[in-house]
C-alpha cells in the first residue's frame, strides 16, 4: 500500500475516533470507553508520525503502481 494511502487511512481513523470521543463526552459516556478511545487515538497518531518520518529505503512497487 502506498504511503499516501496509508496516511489517508490513518487520518480517517483518527478523525472517526475523535468524533466518537466528542460524542461520548457530550452524552456523559463511560470514562473507561473514553479512555480506551483516547489510547487508540494516541496509538494511531504514533503510527502516522512514524509513517511521516520514515525514510523509504526500498524501491518497492505499491499496489497502486501495479494497476498503472
Amino acid at each position: 500500500m502506498s504511503v499516501e494511502r496509508q496516511r489517508h487511512f490513518l487520518e480517517k481513523q483518527i478523525n472517526e475516533i475523535m468524533q466518537g470521543i466528542a460524542e461520548l463526552k457530550a452524552e456523559n459516556g463511560e470514562r473507561f470507553s473514553i479512555r480506551q478511545l483516547e489510547l487508540t487515538q494516541k496509538t494511531l497518531e504514533t503510527k502516522l508520525e512514524k509513517l511521516n518520518n520514515a525514510d523509504r529505503k526500498d524501491d518497492v512497487i505499491t499496489f497502486e503502481q501495479l494497476r498503472s
